[in-house]
């Protein structure tokens, strides 16, 4: 087990199987971070099921996700940006800045609520027709 002394450090040295980073309260290093392939929940589960408590491990403290708030923001956005089109006429948009509005669909018997765009030309439309 790798101990990071801070939340950014963990979040550098991590791999693509890393699910969660694990703020724990250690014996010796006092607060500190270690990343883990299951969630904290999993872990928990583990140690609980096993009888035996980790070793220097006082408490878990909590779970924090591998990529910093900022880099999901950034990739979201990017992700809305190359991969968005129209709903009405399949036109690629930017999805950050496009016409945008809350309709609900059924599937499967239940209402889900989805975020549909539309590029100018067909927001122009909707608008005529009142929607």
């Amino acid at each position: 087990m790798t101990i990071h002394q801070t939340l950014e450090e963990a979040r550098q040295a991590t791999d693509s199987r890393i699910r969660a980073i694990i703020e724990i309260e250690h014996v010796e290093h006092g607060r500190c971070y270690v990343k883990t392939l299951g969630t904290l929940a999993q872990l928990q589960d583990a140690v609980r099921r096993s009888g035996q408590a980790l070793p220097g491990v006082v408490r878990m403290v909590a779970e924090h996700a591998v990529k910093a708030p900022e880099q999901i923001e950034a990739e979201r956005a990017a992700h809305l940006r190359d991969n968005t089109r129209c709903e009405r006429c399949g036109t690629k948009v930017d999805g950050n800045t496009a016409y945008s509005r809350q309709e609900w669909i059924r599937r499967s018997g239940q209402r889900i609520r989805v975020i549909a765009h539309y590029c100018e030309s067909c927001r122009v439309v909707l608008q005529a027709w009142g929607h």
